[in-house]
């Protein structure tokens, strides 16, 4: 592949000789097929062969144990090269360096990528430089520069006439892409979207009308809204039918008692504030409501309910009051 470049080169083409020459920096080098390294006499690997690099974690010097796409608590770190943007999930493709100390939960593996597939990746607590980036868990484009730094250009300057020019030319360094993610939610609830790059998405409820409450449509499925109570929106109330003398529970509503002599004897008041009771007379005969603990209904310990009449009370967590 040839190269030539006039002073209006897009950046694209810019990008793609750089990449070129730093791939092709003359020097011996040997290439491994299997692990893609491109390895130079003098400075060890110096790129990769293929596009893609995976890295994964494990406790062992083979991956074998607790293989992880996370590196907390793990011991060493694996990289693989292949043009398969997919991480595979095989340990045994992976080769594996052991981290000194382990990365512990604060320790992550940084990477730059500078060019011709070339890539730095160090272990550190934070950022170590501007340019590198995390590793996020998916596979690395090694054909996008993270950076394309004068001081690589200048490694080359000596062997290559080109670079001398080029490098006048070349004075930006091709920026990642920002990463925006945005969250679309309905209109009652307002949200922190978009995000970008590096943040929280939050949502909160929106201002709404006074007196209206979260539901589902009157009369049929649908969306919920808030919308105005209407009757359907209340439950019925329970109705406990009786013709011997009983001890009201929390979970009734409506007493109906059948048979006259009877008492209908009220829970404890205190603790159940606001409970509402309604003893409905439905014999020929008296019915009474009695009270527990001393407790008073009206500052009296009973009350009578008439044949065909009503009584409803409520608790004001002291006694009961008639209603």
């Amino acid at each position: 592949m040839t190269f030539f470049l006039d002073k209006n080169a897009s950046r694209e083409e810019l990008t793609d000789a750089v990449n070129y020459l730093l791939a092709n920096f003359i020097e011996s080098k040997n290439i491994n097929i299997n692990s893609g390294e491109i390895t130079a006499q003098t400075t060890g690997i110096s790129g990769y062969l293929y596009r893609y690099l995976s890295i994964k974690y494990a406790d062992s010097w083979d991956g074998q144990v607790n293989f992880s796409n996370s590196p907390t608590n793990r011991l060493y770190y694996g990289v693989y090269n292949s043009d398969a943007i997919i991480e595979p999930t095989d340990f045994t493709k992976y080769l594996w360096t052991k981290v000194v100390g382990g990365f512990g939960t604060t320790k992550f593996v940084w990477y730059q990528v500078t060019g011709g597939r070339q890539i730095q990746i160090l272990v550190d607590t934070a950022r170590p430089f501007a340019n590198y980036f995390p590793d996020a868990g998916l596979a690395i484009d090694l054909d996008l520069l993270t950076v394309a730094s004068v001081d690589d250009l200048t490694l080359i300057t000596d062997n290559i006439g080109l670079v001398n020019n080029l490098i006048d030319e070349f004075k930006f360094a091709p920026k990642s892409p920002d990463t925006v993610v945005g969250l679309s939610l309905p209109a009652e609830l307002t949200t922190s979207s978009p995000v970008v790059n590096v943040g929280t998405l939050s949502a909160t409820w929106a201002s709404q009308t006074a007196n209206k409450v979260f539901a589902s449509p009157n009369g049929a499925p649908g969306t919920p809204s808030f919308r105005a109570l209407v009757s359907a929106d209340i439950p019925n109330l329970t109705v406990t039918v009786t013709a011997i003398n009983y001890s009201i529970l929390t979970g009734d509503n409506i007493i109906k008692v059948t048979a006259g002599g009877t008492t209908q004897t009220l829970l404890t008041a205190v603790g159940n504030t606001g409970k509402v009771f309604t003893v409905n007379n439905a014999s020929t005969g008296i019915c009474t409501v009695a009270c527990t603990g001393g407790q008073t209904i009206n500052t009296v310990a009973t009350q009578i309910v008439p044949p065909g009449s009503s009584m409803t009370v409520y608790s004001d967590n002291a006694n009961w009051q008639i209603i």
